[in-house]
């Protein structure tokens, strides 16, 4: 069952006046106005009324691109960066769906999670970067069908470089080198999703795509003014399960 109020990642809100009862958000885009802001960023894409997992769903059918990026957009004001670890977002997960696919490509192409750092320029992409896991499951190849994608995140690892698995990606032309996950954890811009490996070469494909249910897991819950105070007045208006 879900239930109507709470909490998501990305829209900056001056306060929050209901209580959090679960630590399991997921967007799923049956509420209105649809406060997050996921998205494949050619803004072309639209919320379909029908055929998500289940109901209403994000579809873009008429991208191009090499590798497709589920990201969080910013917008002319960029919200503030969110503590992983604080919060203790151990997980998150998505639905997705191809409405064409090539048989060729698809099956090589893993589903993976990127964590984005502004290296403190919010509104600067050229010097971003972040550390991206690459899942063991491809794209979905059947076209109409959706296919569900989970993934931890160690938001309580404290070891040097990056916890194993995960890969440093940069983003941007002027992003740093290196970087380590306790900077990336504890400053997280944006959680995406990429029809592959950043930081492999893909070919230049069109596509069909949608994705529902964006789900990330919390287990340090504040109070509702804490969450305003820690500028996470974001976390708003997604469903909890």
């Amino acid at each position: 069952m879900f239930h109507r109020y709470l909490p998501v990642f990305t829209i900056a809100l001056l306060s929050i006046t209901t209580t959090v009862f679960s630590d399991v958000f997921v967007e799923d885009y049956e509420n209105d106005p649809v406060l997050s802001t996921w998205s494949y960023g050619t803004g072309l894409g639209y919320i379909a009324e029908s055929g998500g997992n289940p109901g209403r769903y994000f579809r873009d059918s008429r991208l191009q691109a090499f590798c497709p990026m589920i990201c969080q957009s910013r917008g002319a004001i960029a919200p503030p960066p969110i503590n992983f670890r604080l919060f203790g977002i151990s997980s998150a997960g998505i639905d997705l769906i191809q409405h064409q696919v090539n048989p060729v490509t698809a099956p090589g192409r893993m589903v993976s999670l990127s964590l984005r750092h502004d290296n403190g320029t919010p509104n600067d992409y050229t010097d971003d970067w972040g550390a991206a896991y690459v899942g063991s499951e491809s794209i979905p190849t059947q076209v109409g069908v959706w296919q569900s994608y989970s993934f931890d995140i160690p938001c309580d690892y404290t070891g040097d470089g990056l916890p194993a698995g995960w890969d440093f990606v940069q983003w941007g032309p002027r992003a740093p080198e290196s970087g380590n996950w306790n900077d990336i954890i504890t400053s997280v811009y944006s959680l995406d999703f990429g029809y592959g490996d950043p930081n492999r070469a893909f070919i230049l494909e069109s596509w069909d795509v949608g994705f529902d249910n964006v789900t990330m897991t919390m287990n340090n819950i504040p109070e509702p003014a804490s969450l305003a105070l820690l500028g996470i007045g974001g976390l708003a208006l997604m469903r909890r399960r």
